[in-house]
């Protein structure tokens, strides 16, 4: 692995202290989305991972109480690209691998005053001979604000924690084929800490130390011709949880230097759709919950009870009893074939929460109501 990157250095500092950020190859699934935002999952299911990214610029020099001392200071406005493959070991908006249009898991922010970023994702899955990790871009601008300083590098993770990830059931493909030590491009250098657990989710935080940077450009450097793409937002909260609401979400056209400019100048063949419906799944009304009723069991001898199953439906599944909460539930037991000398009391008071001389005094009731019933039908 080797830093391609250079330093300015004084002559009596020939080696900087701090070392230089390694860069790594871009890879195959490099697109330039220019997508501005933080939150860069769509749809996409993981366990949850925030990236803390700062940007910082080296400059080793002699002062007059070192004969070499180092000075470093964040970045303002860099442009940091992300973009890595999802759970399953995919990436987004690749032909090869069927995701044309669906830009999930790529973005970019730009540095705060202190040189910051901040990334929400989700931890990456894996392919074939590849360990974990999420590929990133720093670009910085020359003095007409333009991005023309570009390196690309990556980062990896302690494969303890990728093999605790893995066993969630979230990624199927299970435990990787490639530790980091099997992964020609792994470079101990680019392991971001973190902490956290499957739970919560996990936060990284990564220092990138770049050479010294004024931004300053020769004369000679040649003017750039602005490119234009669809920035798109995420998508806002269903308008309803069922029977079929909407969502939203911005589509605006923006330049390469990050400005809001007219859509006619983006490929209107590209853009995609601002409005979609969500929660499609019927939503059941009130009056389709009910009590449903199983058959009588056999009559217990030992206990003169028998027993069915009571169970709230919404015309189809089985659901919470709460749903039905507002209509009488039937009995789920019932007394039977009373005889004091043979019956177990004790057993019935249990079921009804009586004391044995209100049950039989109810019994006897009972017995002689059905009697007279009886007698008046015959």
């Amino acid at each position: 692995m080797v830093s391609v990157w250079i330093c300015v250095i004084d002559a009596q500092c020939p080696v900087p202290t701090k070392r230089i950020t390694d860069e790594e190859t871009e890879g195959p699934y490099w697109i330039d989305e220019m997508l501005h935002r933080s939150d860069i999952r769509e749809d996409r299911i993981g366990i949850p991972l925030t990236l803390h990214l700062t940007i910082y610029t080296v400059h080793s020099h002699s002062t007059r109480n070192a004969a070499c001392a180092q000075t470093y200071a964040p970045v303002t406005n860099a442009q940091i690209d992300i973009w890595h493959c999802d759970a399953n070991g995919t990436y987004g908006d690749e032909a090869s691998q069927g995701t044309v249009g669906q830009r999930w898991l790529r973005g970019y922010q730009r540095t705060n005053v202190y040189g910051e970023v901040t990334f929400l994702t989700i931890y990456p899955g894996w392919y074939s001979g590849r360990t974990a990790h999420i590929h990133f871009r720093v670009r910085l601008q020359n003095d007409m604000g333009v991005y023309t300083y570009s390196d690309t590098s990556q980062l990896y993770f302690d494969d303890n924690i990728t093999s605790i990830v893995y066993e969630s059931p979230i990624y199927s493909r299970g435990q990787k084929d490639a530790p980091n030590t099997r992964d020609s491009l792994f470079d101990t250098t680019l392991i971001m800490p973190l902490s956290g657990n499957n739970t919560n989710g996990y936060d990284g935080y990564f220092n990138v130390y770049y050479p010294f940077w004024t931004g300053t450009f020769p004369e000679t450097t040649p003017e750039v011709t602005p490119s234009y793409g669809w920035n798109i937002s995420n998508w806002s909260p269903c308008t309803l949880l069922c029977g079929g609401g909407t969502q939203i979400r911005t589509v605006e056209c923006i330049s390469s230097t990050g400005d809001i400019v007219d859509n006619s100048l983006c490929d209107d063949a590209t853009k995609v759709p601002s409005l979609r419906t969500c929660n499609e799944v019927p939503c059941f009304a009130i009056s389709t919950y009910m009590w449903q009723t199983g058959n009588w069991s056999a009559c217990s001898n030992e206990t003169c009870v028998e027993t069915r199953m009571v169970a709230c439906t919404n015309g189809t599944h089985i659901v919470s009893d709460a749903y039905c909460s507002g209509s009488f539930k039937p009995l789920s037991y019932d007394i039977c074939n009373y005889n004091a000398s043979r019956c177990n009391i004790t057993l019935i008071s249990e079921l009804y929460g009586s004391s044995a001389y209100t049950i039989t005094y109810m019994m006897t009731i009972w017995i002689v109501i059905v009697h007279v019933i009886a007698m008046w039908m015959g």
